[in-house]
Order: C-alpha cells, then structure tokens, then sequence
C-alpha cells in the first residue's frame, strides 16, 4: 500500500514539473516536501519508479532559474536546516553553480 502512495507522489511531482507556472508558489513548497519524502524513502521504489523520478528531477534541474525567482518570494533558499544533499531546497546555489547537483539514480 505505501508503494502505492509513493509512486501517487511520483505522479504528483511529474505534474507540478510539466506542468506552467499557474499556481500559487506556495504550493511548490509542497511539491518540494513531496521530492524529500521520496528522497527518504527511495530504498523503496521500484527501478521503474526512480527512472521517472529521474526524469522528473532532469525537468526541475532544467527549470531551477525559473522555479528559484517564482518561489524565493515565499521561500528563503538560503535555509541551512534543509540537507544538502536535498537540492531541490537549495536552486539559489543550484542556479549559481555552486551547488553542482549529480543526477544519478538514487
């Protein structure tokens, strides 16, 4: 049944990363919450599941300018309490190149 929810998740995030800039930027928030609990529970997806959280990723990584100015209104990326290894929560750095995100299959 969590697998379920996860790969729901998974859908979820393909949505938000495909779809326009035509909701509120607080509801990346939650699409970017929704990435880090994938990132915590990537031991349990399928390789077919991470293949397209890979590709979904590819899609943010390609957007990270556009996604960083529509959100840092409504959310400091500058937040130390977010890991690192969660990039997602740090594109100012990921924009600027100093934060050089491997995209590797979990």
């Amino acid at each position: 049944m969590w697998n379920n929810g996860l790969k729901k998740m998974i859908q979820l995030y393909g949505v938000d990363m495909e779809d326009e800039l035509d909701v509120s930027s607080f509801e990346y928030l939650d699409t970017f919450g929704m990435r880090s609990d994938l990132h915590r529970n990537r031991d349990k997806l399928e390789q077919t599941d991470l293949q397209l959280l890979h590709k979904y990723d590819q899609m943010l990584l390609n957007r990270s300018k556009e996604l960083y100015n529509y959100m840092k209104p409504v959310y400091s990326f500058n937040d130390p309490s977010k890991p690192i290894e969660e990039w997602w929560w740090h594109l100012d750095r990921v924009i600027t190149g100093e934060l050089h995100v491997e995209m590797s299959m979990e």
